[in-house]
């Protein structure tokens, strides 16, 4: 199982290293979420203290009307896109001198999400995270994201959402009235289980998973499980009852909802890349002046980039962690397996897409995922 487990993380470090081109960096420790914490902290530090005093030419973010802002999330606090967003409103702080402040209203305490799409859609919050598979209905050309493979690697998927793929699934929100601003990534989704370890798709068959779309739905009934609508809110107890064997995430939400605790067993698919998306309130956005869009808009990055780059060396731990603290059993699964999962998954899921998003809007994004490949 030492190792499994050494291979594992060489695999994971390796994809982290090559995503990671671009960050403000953290040191990575045994703790990751204390390690991100302080990483963040460290990171708007810097920011200020490079932005106190606005060289000439450089924009001073200290003029203006105060404002306040609203951010909801059903996210954790000691999540590292947690901690993003804390970092957003801690620098937001700094650089205006005070004048624009945000609040974080973590684990949903704001509204659930429905109520909280609805409010930012008419500007009573300012700034929101969703899961972008839960409103494909709404915004159908997110269905696009929940194509099997889709990505190469992480450093294939950044490339993506930094060009102008991702600039046309941000502005796809503007028919809800919303904006995107960013992507959160979690990494791939892995699949996960409490019942056997799954090496091929053969172990699949019978399995019990959580679905949550009509494409997710469809990918796992071609592999030969059995998935069934379960509301987010209820899987841990259903997995904790039997009532489900498993379901399908990114490391980092395993860990974050402790899953661990009712799951032994986690396959490394890799098969979809999972993301949180932070959206405006289009009417809000379209309310600000220049300096103010323009202050929301570098602080905004400065979170990506930070959270890009802390949350690909966290991924580094998570495979000892589960192995070591969590004793679940972690199996990489072989590349002809992915492969045979890939032809079985992958032409449903683009026949639902399609049927989702159009056709033209299916082509007009995979001509900027082959661009970024």
């Amino acid at each position: 199982m030492k190792k499994r487990t050494k291979q594992i993380v060489a695999v994971v470090l390796g994809t982290a290293m090559a995503a990671s081109m671009v960050g403000c960096g953290s040191k990575a420790e045994e703790a990751p979420a204390a390690a991100s914490t302080a990483a963040a902290s460290e990171a708007v530090a810097e920011t200020a203290a490079t932005s106190a005093a606005p060289a000439a030419g450089d924009v001073d973010y200290t003029q203006g009307d105060k404002m306040e802002i609203k951010i909801g999330t059903v996210l954790t606090e000691a999540s590292i896109s947690g901690q993003a967003l804390q970092m957003f409103a801690d620098e937001l702080k700094e650089k205006s001198g005070g004048r624009v402040t945000a609040t974080v209203y973590y684990n949903g305490v704001l509204a659930d999400s429905d109520a909280s799409f609805e409010m930012l859609q008419t500007g009573d919050i300012q700034m929101l995270t969703l899961n972008p598979v839960a409103y494909e209905t709404q915004v159908t050309q997110l269905a696009t994201l929940d194509e099997y493979y889709m990505f190469d690697d992480l450093a294939h998927a950044h490339r993506f959402l930094e060009g102008e793929g991702g600039q046309y699934l941000n502005d796809a929100w503007q028919s809800v009235n919303m904006q995107g601003l960013c992507v959160y990534g979690l990494g791939f989704r892995e699949l996960s289980n409490n019942k056997k370890e799954v090496k091929t798709m053969e172990d699949m068959k019978g399995l019990t998973l959580r679905g949550y779309s009509t494409i997710q739905i469809d990918a796992w009934n071609a592999a030969g499980a059995s998935p069934t609508s379960v509301d987010w809110n209820e899987l841990f107890v259903s997995m904790q009852q039997g009532l489900l064997d498993g379901q399908e995430s990114a490391l980092s939400t395993i860990n974050d909802f402790s899953f661990y605790e009712v799951q032994k067993y986690v396959t490394l698919t890799d098969h979809v890349f999972t993301m949180d998306w932070v959206v405006g309130s289009k009417v809000w956005l379209d309310g600000l002046n220049e300096t103010d869009r323009a202050l929301v808009d570098e602080c905004i990055k400065d979170s990506y980039e930070w959270q890009k780059d802390a949350y690909q060396k966290d991924l580094q731990n998570l495979a000892d962690k589960f192995t070591n603290e969590y004793g679940l059993t972690i199996t990489e699964m072989d590349p002809a397996e992915k492969e045979k999962l890939k032809e079985a998954m992958q032409p449903v899921t683009v026949e639902s897409i399609k049927a989702a998003a159009g056709e033209d809007v299916y082509n007009t994004v995979h001509e900027y995922v082959e661009a970024a490949r």
